[in-house]
């Protein structure tokens, strides 16, 4: 998780000021984050001295932590989250999860192929129907 977090901040976030984590278990992984980052990975990404870190936790994994956590991690009493769930990424899940059991024995670049042509046929349906949801 380290080293997927510190080397995309250091190839794309120099001059970020500020910066939300929402991962299902900030609460453990934000400890010592900033002793990580020093020791083991300072020379991927030096942190701006302005630069406003928050870690939060997503809604649907909240009500798993204990009641610490649900106040210090809570995305409610985060400035600047709005109505957030946090769990956006992980909604696409259902329709990847089929997948699974057709591709688990294939040879990885065809599976490759396979999950890319599935995720771009995803992304075109999200797009074709973009809008079409009625407000009541």
């Amino acid at each position: 998780m380290d080293w997927g977090v510190f080397s995309m901040l250091g190839a794309t976030a120099k001059t970020l000021k500020t910066l939300t984590f929402s991962y299902d278990i900030c609460c453990a992984w934000s400890v010592n984050f900033w002793q990580r980052l020093e020791n083991m990975y300072g020379d991927v990404y030096q942190v701006p001295d302005d630069l406003q870190v928050t870690f939060v936790i997503p809604k649907f994994h909240l009500e798993a932590h204990g009641e610490d956590c649900k106040c210090t991690f809570n995305l409610n009493h985060t400035v600047g989250a709005a109505r957030t769930c946090g769990e956006g990424i992980e909604a696409g899940w259902a329709d990847t999860n089929p997948a699974a059991l057709s591709t688990r024995e294939m040879s990885l670049t065809y599976r490759h192929e396979v999950l890319d042509d599935l995720f771009g046929a995803i992304n075109w349906r999200k797009i074709k129907t973009m809008g079409m949801v009625a407000c009541i």
